[in-house]
């Protein structure tokens, strides 16, 4: 089984990041949509909260040679592109893909409830009349996360250093702010391939 793993493309597509929205939920469980994997994901003992992380990644396909990566994550651009080359956005869900394993500490347990895809493909001509095809993705994960009475909270983050302050860009905001959090890791696998995801929780009383 080959090992993937995903990657964030914030950067190149210039995303800013903000706080997470909360979306009602069922009665006493909250559900909260964040607007990246970085942004931790507050929860307090003895709560479940449903989550909704978006996982954006982008890659290059040419002519007939595939990166391996799941399978839903391939669209037949020939059936689809519009006469600009361009392909209007398509979601999928991806009910194949599940977990494998949680790494998460005492107290904390994991699940997925749901994945979705939505893609849009770019295509256009090379040298030697090869047919270039960029792909860009997000893949929506919906997890509910438990967290027990006795769970121990996230430490507290260390007084900004003179660095931290420099550091304006969200993204790098949010990079400082997830390395505090407390770390969940998911392994997702399509039966063929798996790929770890990072989930950050901030355990507070």
């Amino acid at each position: 089984m080959r090992k993937l793993s995903f990657l964030p493309v914030l950067l190149a597509a210039g995303l800013a990041l903000s706080g997470c929205a909360a979306i009602q939920g069922a009665a006493g469980e909250r559900q909260l949509s964040q607007n990246s994997f970085l942004e931790p994901v507050m929860v307090r003992p003895n709560e479940s909260v449903v989550v909704d992380v978006p996982y954006w990644r982008a890659l290059v396909e040419t002519g007939d040679e595939f990166a391996p990566y799941f399978q839903a994550l391939r669209l037949d651009a020939n059936d689809r592109s519009g006469p600009d080359g361009r392909v209007a956005d398509v979601s999928a869900s991806a009910p194949w893909l599940r977990v494998q394993r949680v790494a998460a500490p005492d107290g904390v347990g994991v699940s997925m409830l749901d994945a979705r895809i939505a893609k849009t493909v770019t295509r256009s001509e090379g040298s030697g009349r090869v047919i270039n095809v960029q792909y860009t993705e997000v893949i929506t994960l919906r997890f509910k996360v438990t967290v027990s009475p006795d769970a121990p909270p996230t430490p507290a983050p260390a007084e900004p250093s003179a660095a931290d302050d420099a550091v304006s860009e969200p993204i790098f905001q949010a990079l400082l702010a997830s390395q505090r959090a407390t770390p969940v890791t998911v392994t997702l696998t399509d039966g063929q391939h798996t790929s770890d995801v990072n989930l950050y929780l901030d355990i507070r009383q």
